[in-house]
């Protein structure tokens, strides 16, 4: 959607997730991770779906993070973390039941790695190309 501030977006999402860890952990989430992690994950996304949560878009940030954040960054680890909770909360945020948050967490703990709970499918586009 042009003109969207992905930027904002990311920090009223992080400021809602810190808020949410202080409530169930005592403490907020400290340094730049939860931004970063923040940016990432709402990057891309609809309005209104920043929340959602699947094994499929945990894996795929755990390949962005792999892939494009710097290992020795502070930020990276902390992230890395974090990510379990963040699912968790971006999980109940958008009311998924826990059974399937609980399943993109394993994912974000590295606990389970199987790819069959995120099927691939082929797309064959229609005659004419319109779906």
């Amino acid at each position: 959607m042009a003109g969207r501030d992905h930027a904002a977006t990311a920090e009223v999402v992080a400021k809602a997730f810190g808020d949410w860890h202080a409530r169930r952990h005592g403490r907020e989430p400290g340094g730049e991770a939860v931004r970063w992690l923040a940016g990432d994950w709402v990057t891309g996304t609809l309005p209104g779906y920043e929340n959602a949560v699947s094994p499929h878009r945990v894996r795929a940030l755990l390949a962005y993070l792999d892939g494009d954040w710097l290992p020795e960054e502070p930020a990276t680890a902390a992230a890395y973390e974090l990510l379990p909770e963040w699912v968790r909360w971006s999980g109940e945020q958008a009311g998924v039941p826990g059974l399937l948050v609980e399943r993109s967490v394993a994912i974000a703990e590295r606990r389970q790695s199987d790819i069959t709970d995120c099927p691939s499918f082929r797309f064959r586009p229609r005659p004419g190309g319109v779906p």
